[in-house]
């Protein structure tokens, strides 16, 4: 390899290193920022635990930044991973989820307080918005442009052709009834 080919190379992986360490300075103390083959990774080192009846269910929240240097693009994916525990922990399952993740996963646990009263002890919350923002904060700041993942483009067109279906079956009724032919 050429000593051009290195410097290239060593500036590229500069341009990751530098987007790692900007996410890291906007992510909360439970987050870490970790690196990763492709770019790196943002997320909760600790478990979520979620109590149910059927026994904990342990879940991991990390975004999967994917960085191309050269075009200053990268692409979030969300991982989730987990363990079930089932009826009496007589069976556990393990589960890998790999796509676009929306919505907050949280937990609260109540109990005596050392006052003597009830009420909560301990609350965690897995955000994956907080994670994001903190990925695209950073890329918008330093040049980098989001590519959307596989998911998102599934679920964005799956979300459009259900839209017009839904306004086209509206525009039929419509017609129908004012041209007294419906029902």
């Amino acid at each position: 390899m050429s000593t051009a080919q290195n410097d290239d190379d060593g500036a590229t992986h500069e341009l990751v290193v530098q987007l790692r360490d900007e996410v890291a300075m906007r992510v909360p103390d439970d987050v870490v920022v970790r690196p990763a083959p492709d770019g790196f990774a943002v997320g909760y080192p600790e478990p979520l635990v979620m109590r149910g009846p059927d026994g904990p269910t342990t879940t991991h929240l990390w975004a999967m930044v994917a960085c191309d240097p050269t075009t200053l693009t990268l692409t979030i994916t969300d991982l989730v991973t987990g363990t079930d525990v089932s009826f009496f922990e007589l069976s556990r399952s393990a589960f890998v989820f790999k796509g676009r993740v929306t919505g907050d996963r949280r937990t609260r646990e109540y109990g005596t307080l050392p006052d003597g009263t009830r009420g909560l002890l301990s609350s965690q919350v897995h955000s994956p918005k907080v994670l994001h923002t903190a990925i695209r904060e950073a890329a918008a700041e330093l040049g980098w442009q989001e590519k959307q993942p596989t998911s998102a483009v599934v679920g964005k067109a799956v979300g459009i052709g259900t839209a017009v279906a839904v306004v086209l079956a509206g525009l039929v009724v419509g017609v129908l009834a004012l041209t007294g032919r419906l029902g």
